[in-house]
């Protein structure tokens, strides 16, 4: 998984035809992302964003289209970084 994503670990929070729920963690960075099935890709229009930076416990969410084969944990986080 480390040579498909440029994250620590990823975190499988709930699977199935319909939804694919992952945790993304990369020091003491974490997003949450729920991807969908649209077309033949999982898509997701929305995730949370929880960073040593930021102070909220609930993160900080970004509408934001992200395509799972596209995903880039390094890029997304820098726009939550000093928010």
């Amino acid at each position: 998984m480390r040579r498909c994503y440029e994250v620590d670990f990823i975190e499988l929070k709930k699977v199935n035809k319909t939804l694919l729920s992952l945790t993304f963690i990369s020091g003491k960075n974490a997003m949450d992302i729920d991807f969908y099935p649209i077309k033949n890709e999982w898509i997701a229009k929305e995730l949370t964003f929880f960073g040593a930076t930021n102070t909220n416990k609930n993160g900080v969410t970004l509408k934001h289209d992200i395509r799972l084969k596209a995903f880039n944990f390094a890029n997304l986080a820098e726009k939550f970084i000093g928010e």
